[in-house]
């Protein structure tokens, strides 16, 4: 059998042949690109890839370096010198904020022992508290009786310079309807006393705070009491049942006595007339005296009226009259403040007991019974005060 033969240069074989080539070429270059690479023993050869971004390295700490100190806390100064005393009406209508700026304000004349009336408001006292008391660095503690009962009065100390003994309320009277004549509300709530012991950690000496606020609008114009009877019946049962609790607390010699409060009394009238419900006859028996009898009569007044009458005498500091164990120093009626009372200031010095030593130069304290309130407050009505 004879085999036709085809010419290879016939133009027809030859763009069969060139397109058979390039079809042959485009599959071998596919083939190329999908299939892995190989090494040159036929295995797959490793890949790599160009990283995005360049790795960060971790710093490390120098180990020849030392972290930087944390501040030292500010060395203890022994407090020195007179036992200041601040009694204050902070006017129950003020404004929290406008309150704690006052209780604040007070801070800067570094007092040792703040007494204050019409603070019943539990916004007022939770930001005292929280701000002044109760934070790593504050310097003050305080007795601030809880329920915030209106009429129950707080005491606040420098707890650098004392340490609590005791603190108790007790109460003198009981809600009473008195009308609509006069200051405050018709029925007058509870009154009480509240009553710190502390001791003086410079002198050894324990001294019993007493801080009051007594009901209003019971002074008649000449100094006199007047014919609220019901205000005034209010009046004499919470001065009788102060001045039994001094006698008791002198009777028990537990150490010194300090009275404080609004008193709602003009001094000056009641020093002249001496009646018998009033401060000046009711705790003088009892051997005490007003600051303003030991240290002169101000020109100016703690309590300033609508009408513009700023003499009126009526927040007090009764201090015991014993010169072997207290001097008073001075006195100062503060201005500037919100309230339509004005702070009384008074410096007091206590001698120093024999034989003591503050516990900044040796641990060991020496007793005289005043570790607790012994004469017998808890039977007569009086309730322990929650710190």
């Amino acid at each position: 059998m004879r085999i036709a033969r085809t010419r290879l240069d016939h133009p027809a074989v030859v763009v069969g042949l060139v397109t058979t080539i390039a079809l042959l070429a485009t599959l071998l270059v596919l083939g190329t690109a999908g299939a892995p690479a190989r090494a040159e023993d036929g295995t797959p050869a490793a890949t790599t890839t160009s990283p995005t971004e360049t790795p960060t390295e971790t710093p490390t700490e120098d180990p020849t370096t030392d972290p930087e100190p944390e501040p030292e806390p500010e060395p203890f100064v022994p407090p020195t010198g007179p036992i200041r005393i601040v009694t204050y009406n902070t006017e129950a209508g003020l404004k929290v904020p406008v309150a704690v700026a006052d209780f604040a304000r007070l801070l800067k004349r570094k007092p040792d022992i703040i007494t204050l009336q019409e603070m019943a408001s539990a916004k007022k006292r939770r930001q005292i508290r929280e701000q002044y008391l109760d934070c790593e660095t504050c310097t003050y503690d305080g007795s601030l009786p809880q329920p915030p009962t209106p009429g129950s009065t707080p005491v606040i100390w420098n707890s650098d310079r004392f340490r609590l003994l005791g603190a108790r309320t007790v109460k003198v009277t009981e809600p009473t309807y008195v009308g609509k004549r006069g200051a405050g509300p018709s029925t007058i709530r509870s009154k009480y006393i509240n009553w710190v012991r502390l001791r003086d950690l410079v002198t050894g000496r324990a001294i019993n705070v007493l801080n009051n606020h007594l009901v209003p609008s019971v002074q008649g114009g000449k100094g006199g009491p007047n014919n609220n009877k019901r205000r005034v019946a209010i009046y004499r049962k919470h001065m009788e049942a102060l001045s039994a609790l001094v006698y008791r607390i002198h009777q028990a010699k537990v150490g010194i006595v300090v009275v404080t409060g609004d008193f709602n009394v003009n001094y000056r009238k009641d020093r002249v007339l001496k009646p018998y419900v009033f401060p000046y006859r009711q705790l003088g028996k009892r051997g005490m005296r007003a600051s303003y009898e030991f240290l002169g009569l101000p020109r100016m007044g703690t309590h300033t009226l609508k009408g513009g009458n700023s003499t009126r005498l009526i927040d007090y500091v009764y201090l015991d009259n014993r010169p072997k164990v207290l001097t008073p120093k001075k006195q100062r009626i503060v201005r500037n403040m919100s309230s339509d009372h004005r702070p009384l200031l008074v410096d007091i010095q206590p001698t120093t007991m024999n034989g003591w030593v503050p516990p900044w130069e040796q641990t060991e304290e020496p007793t005289d019974g005043t570790e607790e309130p012994t004469d017998g407050t808890g039977d007569d009505g009086s309730t322990p005060m929650e710190r």
